[in-house]
């Protein structure tokens, strides 16, 4: 994980509900891997090569 990644990590809670955070900050925040959040989460696509999960996305799966 690189620094712009735990710097994610330390302020999730601060961000707001339309952020796209990496897969694995999603995965980090959940306690899963990242294969798992590909699989049961909704991607976002954030570049050509890159894709992330809304912040909503992964609160809305905790209630569940």
């Amino acid at each position: 994980m690189n620094s712009h990644e735990l710097r994610l990590l330390r302020i999730f809670d601060d961000l707001p509900p339309t952020a796209v955070v990496p897969v694995i900050v999603a995965a980090a925040v959940r306690g899963v891997s990242d294969k798992t959040i590909r699989r049961n989460f909704p991607l976002v696509l954030v570049s050509k090569r890159r894709v992330g999960v809304r912040k909503s996305d992964l609160a809305y799966m905790v209630a569940s």
